[in-house]
């Protein structure tokens, strides 16, 4: 178990993730996925840069948590190199993006927010994955 490696590993993830995210939901938001159908005024939604920040800084947050936890599954997570990241990034969407949907959808009946977790984390969590064990790989 590396740790260290983990924790470099997740911080480059947990950076590029969070881009993912805000491009993926940038991407989504001006295709209509989300039903806004009339522009939303500025002083409502916050700018883009505090959003891109955001999405950065809980990524870096959750990146290193996640990197620490996949250093210590790393001998029982599936596959080998790339593959191993993909599949630990498909696993923490599962366990975190469903159960979060779920939740949302039933408990505070907000399809919008479960449709984010759903549709946004699929492919943050697969590039987390990739970069993490990419990075992990390459560090002695």
């Amino acid at each position: 178990m590396d740790v260290k490696k983990g924790i470099i590993g997740g911080l480059a993830a947990g950076v590029m993730a969070g881009i993912v995210a805000w491009i993926v939901g940038m991407l989504l938001t001006l295709a209509g996925l989300w039903g806004i159908t009339e522009p939303i005024p500025s002083e409502l939604f916050p700018s883009t840069t505090y959003l891109l920040m955001g999405s950065i800084v809980l990524g870096v947050i959750f990146g290193v948590v996640f990197g620490i936890i996949y250093a210590m599954l790393y001998p029982s997570i599936l596959g080998k190199d790339l593959s191993k990241g993909l599949c630990y990034g498909f696993l923490i969407w599962i366990i975190k993006d469903i159960a979060a949907a779920a939740y949302m959808f039933a408990g505070w009946q907000a399809g919008f927010m479960a449709l984010d977790f759903l549709v946004v984390g699929l492919p943050m969590w697969l590039v987390y994955g990739a970069v993490l064990a990419t990075v992990y790989e390459k560090l002695p």
